[in-house]
C-alpha cells in the first residue's frame, strides 16, 4: 500500500494504467444521452426521478458517526504536491470505466447522472435558493463525492486508509487559468469563453438575507457554467469534469465566508446519495449503498470534516449596478440569452439616440425556464442613476439561437444594495 511517507516520491508507478479517454472526456462531442445515460441501469428508480419534497422509505438513513478528522480544502492554485497526486490518482481510477461496458455506481459517470437527475428536471430541480436549497444540496453532493474519492483511493488505488482520509476536494476560483485541472487525469476538454468573466459583488455575500445571497450566487454560478465551454457547461454532463467538483467547492466556500454561513431553513428536504462504504456489490441490489438524508442537516461544516484554506485575494467586486427580477425569456432551443440596454421608444419615437448595447448574458443552467428569477448587472453609477430617475432606458432579452425578444418591465428593475 502507498502511505503518506512514500506517496510524493513513488506514487506514480503504483497508479493503474490511464484509461483511454472516451469522447466525453476528450473532445466533448458525445451527447448527454451517450455520455451519462448508460448509468441509468445502476441507479435506483427514486434517484432517476427525485423529489426533494417526498421522503422515500427504501434507503438507509444517513448518520455522521465515524467521520474522518477535519482537513483543509485547499485553494487549487496552492494545492500541496501530495494532495495533487492523490486527487489525480483518484480521478484516474474513478473514471476508468469510461470505455467499459460495465457501468459502475462507484464511477464518475454515475456521479454525473445523479447531478443531472437533480439539476436538469423542471419539477424537481434544486437550483432554487429558497431556504438555501441550492447550497445545501450541492454541499451534500460534494460531501459524498469526497467520500467516494477516498474510497477509490483505498480500494482501487492501493492507498492506505490514513493517507486516503486526508483527501479533500480543493476549490477552484473561476479564472482563465485552469491550473492543475489541465494536467493528467484532471484534464478535460474545456476552454474559457471570450466574454468577460462573471463577477460576484461584495454586497451579494455581505447581506444577512439567505435568499438574497443565494440569488446573487446562483446567477453568478450559472454564468460561470456558461462561460466555460465543454462538458462543464451543460447540467447534464458537467459532473463528468473533475473541475466541476472544485468549482462547487468554491461555491460552498462562498457560503462559509458569507454573512449567511450556516443558515438553512428547509425544514425537510430529502435527497439520496451514493456512499460506497455502505455498498455490497455482491448483493446485486442497486438500492444498496444509497443513503437517505435531510438536507437541513448540512448547515454545519464541523460535522462534515473540512474547513477552507483562506483565499489569498478578495473574491468580490465593489462595482455598482442594478437588479433585474422575474425576467421573461423568449422561446429558445438554446440556454443563452443576450441582455441589452437601449433607449426606450415613446410612441413611434425613440428618446434620444437608440444606443442599444449588449451589457451581459443570461445562461439558463439546469432546465428550461419561462422566466429567469434574478439577474445582477454591473453598470457605472451615473448610468444606474439615470435608469432609476425615469423611463428613458429599457432592458431587452434576446435568445442567441432564434428570433424574439422580451422587455423587462420597469417595476422589475431595482437598485442593487
Amino acid at each position: 500500500m502507498i502511505g503518506a511517507a512514500g506517496l510524493s516520491a513513488g506514487c506514480r508507478p503504483a497508479r493503474p494504467p490511464e484509461p483511454p479517454k472516451a469522447a466525453a472526456f476528450a473532445d466533448c462531442q458525445t451527447s448527454p444521452t451517450e455520455a451519462i445515460e448508460p448509468w441509468r441501469t445502476v441507479v435506483p428508480v427514486w434517484v432517476r426521478n427525485p423529489d426533494w419534497n417526498q421522503k422515500p422509505t427504501t434507503f438507509e438513513p444517513w448518520t455522521f458517526e465515524g467521520q474522518p478528522d477535519k482537513q483543509l480544502r485547499y485553494d487549487a492554485s496552492r494545492l500541496p504536491p501530495q494532495q495533487h497526486d492523490l486527487l489525480d490518482m483518484a480521478y484516474g481510477c474513478l473514471r476508468a470505466d469510461a470505455q467499459s461496458r460495465q457501468k459502475d455506481q462507484a464511477s464518475l459517470g454515475c456521479q454525473a447522472f445523479v447531478h443531472a437527475a437533480y439539476c436538469s428536471g423542471s419539477r424537481n430541480d434544486i437550483h432554487k435558493t429558497g431556504g438555501g436549497l441550492f447550497w445545501a444540496w450541492h454541499r451534500a453532493f460534494l460531501f459524498f463525492h469526497e467520500r467516494l474519492l477516498r474510497w477509490v483511493l483505498q480500494h482501487r488505488c492501493n492507498v492506505d486508509l490514513a493517507t486516503a482520509n486526508t483527501l479533500r476536494v480543493p476549490y477552484w476560483k473561476p479564472s482563465r487559468d485552469f491550473g492543475i485541472f489541465n494536467t493528467g487525469q484532471l484534464y478535460h476538454c474545456r476552454t474559457a469563453g471570450t466574454a468577460k468573466l462573471p463577477e460576484l459583488s461584495r454586497d451579494a455575500m455581505m447581506t444577512t438575507d439567505l435568499n438574497t445571497a443565494g440569488n446573487y450566487t446562483l446567477d453568478w454560478h450559472n454564468q460561470v457554467h456558461g462561460w466555460v465551454h465543454g462538458d462543464f457547461s451543460p447540467a447534464a454532463t458537467t459532473g463528468l469534469d473533475p473541475m466541476f467538483y472544485a468549482f462547487h467547492s468554491y461555491v460552498d466556500a462562498l457560503w462559509e465566508w458569507s454573512h449567511v454561513k450556516g443558515q438553512l431553513s428547509l425544514g425537510q428536504a430529502w435527497a439520496v446519495f451514493y456512499d460506497p462504504y455502505r455498498d455490497d456489490p455482491s448483493s446485486g441490489d442497486i438500492n444498496k449503498g444509497w443513503v437517505l438524508l435531510n438536507l437541513q442537516d448540512f448547515a454545519d461544516t464541523d460535522r462534515l470534516g473540512y474547513e477552507y484554506q483562506p483565499l489569498d485575494s478578495d473574491p468580490f467586486t465593489d462595482q455598482t449596478g442594478l437588479i433585474l427580477t422575474n425576467i421573461k425569456l423568449p422561446r429558445s432551443d438554446g440556454p443563452e440569452y443576450a441582455l441589452s440596454m437601449r433607449r426606450r421608444a415613446v410612441g413611434a419615437k425613440v428618446i434620444g439616440d437608440n444606443q442599444e448595447q449588449v451589457i451581459d448574458t443570461i445562461y439558463v443552467f439546469g432546465h428550461n425556464h419561462g422566466t429567469y428569477e434574478f439577474k445582477r448587472v454591473f453598470l457605472e453609477q451615473a448610468t444606474v442613476d439615470e435608469v432609476l430617475r425615469g423611463d428613458t432606458w429599457e432592458f431587452v432579452v434576446r435568445p442567441l439561437q432564434g428570433p424574439g425578444e422580451e422587455v423587462v418591465p420597469r417595476p422589475n428593475v431595482l437598485p442593487a444594495r
